[in-house]
């Protein structure tokens, strides 16, 4: 890209300058994704949707975005760091994506959840719910329910009374 007539430099000035403008920081991680920057934009829409809550949604979509790019999800868990360990912050995350459009980060984003805690509900019925999106119907039926209904001690089938 470029002939921007030094648009970007303006913008990049302009967050070094204050990191706590989500309007400027959005439209940084947008020149960024246009240049290639990828890694630049995924880390400004974590920051977006973590510390910026009128422009979380463009935090959304910009790391929908960058993590249907190829290497995406290998550049966020770089960037997730200890986080990648956390249940609760790849199943924000997988929401936050599954919503704008990035269904398969968002099945592999929950698969890792579940992975660390396979007896949240939630987390299970939203893996289930991206993994329909999907039309992975095997996986929830032969793998995911039967997988949480043991590990819970649910039983699957039967009457009200069994």
């Amino acid at each position: 890209g470029g002939g921007d007539g030094g648009g970007g430099m303006v913008v990049m000035r302009l967050v070094s300058r204050d990191e706590s403008d989500g309007g400027t920081l959005a439209m940084y991680a947008q020149l960024a994704l246009e240049r290639g920057m990828a890694d630049d934009a995924l880390r400004v829409a974590l920051r977006l949707m973590t510390t910026q809550r009128t422009h979380a949604q463009e935090g959304s979509e910009l790391l929908a975005t960058c993590l249907l790019l190829p290497g995406g999800m290998d550049q966020l868990y770089a960037e997730l760091g200890s986080g990648v360990n956390s249940a609760a912050a790849l199943a924000f995350l997988a929401n936050a994506v599954k919503d704008k459009g990035a269904v398969m980060p968002a099945v592999a984003l929950f698969a890792k959840a579940v992975a660390l805690e396979p007896s949240n509900t939630s987390i299970v019925l939203n893996y289930v719910h991206a993994l329909e999106l999907e039309q992975q119907y095997d996986d929830v039926v032969l793998k995911v329910v039967p997988a949480f209904c043991e590990r819970t001690a649910v039983a699957l089938g039967g009457g009200l009374d069994s």
